[in-house]
């Protein structure tokens, strides 16, 4: 594995399972409207085909690791990675993979790169030969079969190729999905907020990257970058360069994916034009829901690392608009709070447009990430240092349009989960001990 581990680290649903009307796009009922310069990009969300398509596993199915050509800078095709999925007679791309609790996945990984490749089931409980290790990774021109029953509780995990010195390359050009699994629990509250996945229960895949004038990927890490961190230039949300998202005067749930190399997010939301943050919840975390939801108004996301959170807008007006955000931090400096400044608007209880967020932790090369924010990025082909954000540095990453009105009703329950406390009287004490060779 590189020494970033960076912290890398379909079948189409059913009607009833998608409320989008289009392979990504979110059609709202609204009249089209014209979007403003700092956001001008509708937001891709998962549908029924192409990029994120939902791919409901049931049966065996093929994926494959391949070249594709995508447009990521408007009018101007990109080529890149993904993993294609061909089900029911339709091309997925990254296929976001739906299944539940108990269920059995049986896939033969075709790796059509020139090089090695192996697909890592971030998350999941799977035995060795299932999980992804580089060990199994195979070469170009060759299958991996997997064969697994998932017993995980509900959550938004993901998958990701695993090869050896390759691995962040490959996820930054492409490759890479989100795998949701749902128990009863997660069906519960989906139903008890009125959830539906691309309509309100909207997925965010967060990518920084460098993109060339031609609208093309690039990745040409120099030497001290291959030994420290590869940042982008800009974030992408769903693989769109800055989108907006179009929404109606209620409930809306992100769950958020950090897929970035090595950049940490500090997320918050915060209207147009305002200085404060609102309030959201957190509701889940990379290990699924948690017992119940925390008030928050900001979350650490260090790569590979997941945050399911829901966001109020039942008392937002038609015309409001709110910004998703990285907040400034110091990566140097332990927070217990929101920066001077930032502190959000103490509102009623899920009486505000947006009351809600949370915490989590992961990915090993996060504290790398942190510790060394303050080296200088070197230059790369045509882009000066001062072209990519530090990490700490403030940033914009999308638009949410309240766009129609909306009568909505519901709560969200006091309790989203029964997770088992640890027993911690059955531990033992483990002795570790420490010795030292003189190296030569």
């Amino acid at each position: 594995m590189t020494s970033q581990r960076n912290a890398i680290t379909a079948g189409a649903a059913g009607a009833a399972g998608l409320a989008t009307a289009g392979a990504w796009w979110f059609r709202g009922g609204a009249p089209e409207f014209t979007p403003d310069a700092s956001f001008p990009n509708r937001l891709r969300v998962p549908g029924t085909d192409a990029l994120y398509g939902v791919l409901d596993i049931a049966g065996a199915f093929t994926i494959s690791s391949k070249g594709v050509t995508q447009e990521i800078l408007p009018g101007k095709s990109a080529a890149m990675l993904a993993y294609e999925v061909v089900y029911q007679g339709k091309k997925l791309l990254n296929p976001l993979m739906r299944l539940r609790t108990g269920a059995k996945v049986n896939a033969t990984l075709q790796n059509g790169l020139e090089e090695m490749s192996i697909i890592h089931w971030h998350g999941l409980k799977v035995d060795g030969k299932n999980d992804g290790h580089p060990h199994f990774a195979v070469a170009g021109g060759a299958k991996y079969e997997y064969n697994f029953t998932v017993p995980n509780r509900a959550a938004t995990y993901w998958y990701h190729p695993h090869p050896h010195h390759l691995t962040s390359k490959q996820v930054y050009l492409g490759l890479g999905g989100l795998f949701i699994v749902e128990d009863e629990e997660e069906l519960a509250m989906q139903k008890a907020l009125d959830l539906a996945l691309g309509a309100t229960d909207i997925p965010l895949v967060l990518h920084d990257r460098r993109i060339d004038d031609q609208g093309q990927l690039v990745f040409k890490p120099t030497d001290d970058e291959k030994a420290d961190v590869f940042l982008g230039s800009q974030v992408l949300v769903n693989w769109t360069p800055k989108p907006y998202f179009e929404a109606a005067t209620r409930l809306y749930r992100f769950r958020v994916l950090n897929a970035s190399n090595a950049r940490v997010y500090k997320l918050a939301f915060r209207t147009e034009g305002g200085d404060q943050l609102l309030y959201f919840q957190l509701i889940g975390t990379d290990g699924g829901l948690i017992d119940r939801p925390r008030k928050i108004s900001e979350v650490f996301l260090s790569p590979s690392e997941r945050v399911d959170v829901l966001l109020y807008l039942r008392n937002a007006k038609v015309g409001d608009a709110i910004t998703s955000v990285s907040v400034a931090f110091d990566a140097m400096e332990h927070e217990d709070g929101p920066p001077a400044g930032n502190k959000p608007a103490d509102t009623p209880k899920a009486e505000k447009p947006a009351e809600q967020g949370g915490h989590a932790a992961h990915a090993a090369a996060a504290s790398d990430a942190k510790a060394k924010a303050d080296d200088k990025q070197p230059a790369t082909t045509a882009e000066a240092k001062s072209d990519i954000p530090e990490i700490g540095e403030a940033q914009d990453l999308m638009r949410i349009h309240v766009r129609r009105k909306e009568p909505y009703t519901r709560t969200v329950p006091e309790t989203l989960s029964r997770i088992m406390p640890i027993n911690a009287l059955c531990g033992t004490a483990r002795v570790i001990k420490l010795d030292h060779v003189k190296m030569v």
